[in-house]
């Protein structure tokens, strides 16, 4: 799937350095693995010649080189890697970490009254692109950050606190709470758009997840990606971490 092929709208380059030597990480590599999610299966032995097709197909996150084939975009996240690196190979531009979820039904949209629509983010059926985790508790996977019309380029983030106050063209409204306590399965499962027209004419529109795209990392070198689409953060809790020409 490579609908999100020109997402290069949000990305800054990025060169963090902390006291670090990468050399030390390189001669603590011990495995190699190439992944690609174009090409690769993850019944492969991960080689460059049979890459895996997923970085979630990694068993081992210590002491490993990952490197991740450039143009291809992975739509899971990258965490839990110690004295690993993690770096892209082949040609082209950089590969995407992309934890955007994707509209494909774009006959999903209702209208509840005039200008207002809304979308029912629980149906997983009607969107591709980054799954939900059934293992563990996501009682706020849908509680986006943004809509992004990948068509024009253009980011809708105006979220609104009630109902009452989508006023403008491009308001988003979720739900009114906000304290960890008052939220369970049902909090967002609704998301409101304030949109003259059918929202159905902006196609497979984007929406950030509740999730970090890189994290919880442990002495590692980061370098050569791309992350994007996540609504809490797209690099977090790198602890001696050296992120090095990423966007």
């Amino acid at each position: 799937m490579k609908v999100l092929v020109p997402l290069i709208f949000l990305f800054i380059s990025i060169h963090l350095y902390a006291q670090h030597n990468s050399g030390d990480v390189e001669d603590a590599i011990v495995s190699y693995y190439y992944i690609s999610s174009s090409t690769g299966s993850d019944a492969n032995e991960g080689t460059e010649e049979a890459p895996l097709k997923s970085i979630a197909a990694l068993k081992n996150k210590k002491n490993v080189c990952v490197r991740l084939k450039c143009g291809d975009v992975f739509y899971e996240n990258i965490k839990g890697f110690s004295n690993s690196i993690i770096e892209s190979y082949g040609k082209g531009r950089k590969p995407v970490i992309c934890g955007f979820r994707v509209l494909s039904n774009t006959d999903a949209w209702k209208s509840i009254e005039d200008g207002v629509w809304q979308l029912d983010m629980s149906l997983e059926a009607n969107f591709m692109g980054f799954p939900v985790d059934k293992s563990s508790d996501k009682k706020r996977f849908t509680d986006v950050g943004c809509l992004y019309d990948a068509q024009k380029d253009k980011i809708y983030g105006h979220i609104v606190s009630s109902k009452d106050k989508l006023a403008d063209e491009g308001d988003i409204y979720l739900s009114d709470k906000y304290k960890s306590a008052d939220i369970n399965q049902e909090t967002f499962k609704y998301l409101l758009f304030k949109y003259a027209g059918n929202p159905r004419k902006l196609g497979n529109v984007c929406f950030t997840v509740f999730e970090h795209g890189v994290s919880s990392m442990k002495n590692c070198v980061v370098r050569n990606i791309a992350v994007v689409g996540f609504g809490k953060h797209g690099m977090c809790g790198l602890n001696d971490c050296l992120v090095e020409n990423c966007e």
